[in-house]
């Protein structure tokens, strides 16, 4: 029965083991499976942070193009109302001027100017919402929008009564 008893164990011995082998290695595979599952989507995710940090710093660009753009338009705008005022400060040949003090000095002329030049502002309010400008028309206000560009000679006042 020894004779027997003996390689019988030694036969089990051997099976539990290959068997826990072969049980043990089936767990290691399991977890490699696993591991290469989360290294893959943590590729996924590194690649994808990629193209969101390349479009955000496309965005970035295109927000820096379009500040600057805005910054040359205001730029513009502010030299605009420095030349507005100046309009009203100085006068064609550049001279300063005091409108109201030469209003007290004539009034007739002043108020022919004041009126003929708020009557172009008012044009040059129809002419920037899309009014046709008269293929003759001269505007002190605004000559960039007539084609005749702004008056050559100051026009004829009338005489004082």
């Amino acid at each position: 029965m020894s004779r027997i008893l003996v390689p019988l164990i030694l036969l089990l011995i051997i099976g539990g083991l290959g068997a826990g082998g072969y049980f043990y290695t089936q767990m290691l595979e399991a977890k490699l499976e696993a591991q290469e599952q989360k290294t893959q989507r943590a590729l996924e995710v590194a690649e994808e942070q990629k193209v969101t940090m390349e479009r955000m710093q496309a965005d970035i660009q295109k927000m820096a193009e379009i500040q600057q753009e805005l910054n040359t338009k205001i730029i513009a705008a502010e030299q605009n109302v420095v030349n507005l005022n100046n309009k009203f400060d100085t006068d064609s040949s550049g001279k300063a001027r005091d409108i109201g003090r030469k209003a007290i000095e004539d009034p007739v002329k002043w108020s022919i100017k004041i009126n003929r030049a708020t009557k172009d502002a008012l044009r040059c309010n129809e002419l920037a919402s899309g009014a046709e400008a008269l293929p003759d028309e001269k505007n002190s206000q605004c000559p960039e929008l007539v084609p005749g560009g702004g008056y050559e000679t100051q026009p004829k006042e009338e005489k004082k009564q």
